[in-house]
């Protein structure tokens, strides 16, 4: 049986929206309850009061992944409400044109690489660890990008925090192959969604599709779920390099 059915409670950062909301909605119809975590109060209310209406198990938690203390608050926050909780979702993210050569804030880069690559790097790590602790198997499944293998210079630190979360997956999976801990990669083509601001990406692919396409290979137990060029992608880094890491971490 696949952990989609197994009546879990799944907690997601990021998942009153876009991407997010579907995965969301998908394991909410197969039974699991599933805790939204987001920023925004408004935003969370809405997907909130939608899944609800259709008789899904969601619940709204506002909580910010931006800072250490922030995520360690939040995770004995979440362990402590829902100590059942046996899947972590790192799905938050933001994506900007950043002019390398222009006046970007430096606080405004740092604040893309801490939401999107030390937020899922940190949560991994403990809820990871509270799981081992607890005997308890868990999943942990994190969103990447096809701009892992191919970035868009006009957001080169969304595309560089995206690549390093993908090596870092593969790590933990590796490190956690002994134990009952499973690691997913959901790894995303450009989906037309409000990842750049309202109306910010309009020739991605139809997120429905998407979803549909990447929630049955999870069924399917697949560990990396990619999409179109996001697959293509996916495979040509694997034939890459697979060979290399399994030598170098035998």
């Amino acid at each position: 049986m696949s952990w989609l059915n197994e009546g879990r409670t799944v907690i997601i950062t990021g998942g009153a929206s876009g991407i997010g909301l579907v995965i969301t909605r998908r394991i909410a119809q197969d039974g699991s309850k599933v805790v939204i975590v987001g920023r925004r109060q408004q935003a969370l209310d809405a997907a909130v009061a939608e899944l609800s209406a259709k008789g899904l198990k969601v619940e709204g938690f506002r909580g910010d992944v931006t800072t250490p203390s922030e995520r360690v608050a939040l995770f004995s926050e979440l362990t402590t409400k829902y100590p059942e909780a046996s899947v972590l979702i790192n799905n938050a993210g933001v994506m900007k044109r950043v002019d390398l050569l222009g006046d970007e804030p430096w606080e405004s880069v740092v604040t893309e690489l801490d939401i999107n690559l030390h937020a899922p790097i940190h949560l991994s790590t403990l809820f990871a660890k509270y799981w081992i602790e607890k005997n308890v198997s868990g999943v942990i499944a994190s969103t990447t990008s096809g701009l892992s293998f191919v970035p868009l210079a006009i957001s080169p630190v969304y595309c560089a925090t995206k690549a390093a979360l993908h090596s870092f997956i593969w790590s933990l999976r590796h490190q956690l192959k002994t134990k009952n801990i499973k690691v997913i990669e959901i790894i995303p083509p450009a989906v037309n969604t409000d990842l750049m601001g309202p109306g910010g990406i309009t020739h991605g692919v139809n997120l429905d599709e998407f979803a549909d396409d990447i929630y049955a290979k999870l069924k399917n137990g697949d560990e990396e779920v990619a999409y179109q060029f996001a697959e293509t992608g996916r495979v040509g880094y694997r034939n890459a390099v697979l060979q290399t890491f399994e030598f170098l971490n035998k």
